[in-house]
């Protein structure tokens, strides 16, 4: 008998490690995600050349904004110190298309914003559909919002 709660014990940890190790990547670039769509919402705000742009800024920077404070009380929950700063790559994005201005502006922010959000839409499906780990119910929680940001790139 105590055998078999060993085991038991043991699947379950083994189980619960495996899971917290496929959430740590998807949390810790979720938080990343975040900070990137917060600076790229200000940009919009300041740079955008219609008040759609504009509006969408302000849109980027509330919802990601909140959202980013969700990922780091997850991320700290599973003993994940999320990243303070976007990736390399998000700032190499945020630097081209700031050097734009006007209608170019607008047409490369509304670009990347349709590709970003249907790369984040496909990232946060996966893990929600994964059934497994402390992120599924948050990624789920978050599709809808991600869908809202895309359909509204769609229509800048």
């Amino acid at each position: 008998m105590n055998r078999l709660i060993l085991a038991a014990t043991a699947v379950f940890a083994v189980t619960g490690t495996a899971a917290l190790a496929a959430d740590m990547p998807f949390i810790a670039k979720a938080a990343q995600g975040d900070l990137a769509e917060v600076s790229m919402g200000k940009l919009a705000e300041k740079k955008g050349s219609t008040p759609a742009v504009r509006a969408y800024g302000k849109m980027l920077v509330t919802d990601h904004g909140a959202h980013h404070v969700k990922a780091v009380a997850l991320a700290r929950k599973l003993h994940v110190t999320p990243p303070a700063t976007p990736s390399d790559e998000q700032k190499q994005m945020y630097t081209e298309v700031s050097a734009k201005s006007g209608a170019d502006f607008d047409t490369a922010f509304k670009a990347m914003m349709i590709d970003d959000h249907n790369k984040d839409i496909a990232d946060y499906t996966e893990q929600a559909k994964s059934g497994k780990g402390a992120v599924v119910p948050f990624a789920k929680a978050t599709l809808p919002t991600l869908q809202k940001h895309l359909d509204a790139a769609q229509a800048l």
